[in-house]
């Protein structure tokens, strides 16, 4: 057994544990709204436009792309962060997948 062989798939795992961080941040902000809701009768709206804004940070000014960074600034900060963390924790886990079929197939070869 070689040095590769031995070695974790931590790429994956890092994509992983960043997917279900931001998943977990999209479940509080998901909360807020819910309280939100409760409290006024009506689902707030937060855009991602307005928590950079909250946070001092400019958003990126693009001269062909600015239309996708549009929409993405008026996507809601749940929505963002939920489809955000899922990809990364989709990725996460189909770079581990990967790792450990290439691990099996090379034990089989051997």
């Amino acid at each position: 057994m070689d040095r590769s062989d031995s070695k974790p798939a931590i790429g994956g795992m890092i994509l992983l544990c960043i997917g279900c961080a931001l998943l977990a941040v999209s479940a509080g902000f998901l909360t807020f709204a819910f309280n939100e809701w409760l409290r006024l009768g009506a689902w707030p709206d937060y855009p991602l436009s307005r928590l950079l804004a909250e946070l001092a940070v400019q958003p990126p000014r693009l001269g062909r792309g600015q239309a996708a960074v549009d929409w993405l600034l008026s996507l809601g900060v749940c929505t963002f962060f939920l489809w955000t963390g899922g990809a990364f924790a989709l990725l996460g886990g189909w770079r581990m997948l990967a790792h450990d079929k290439r691990q099996r197939l090379d034990r089989l070869s051997a």
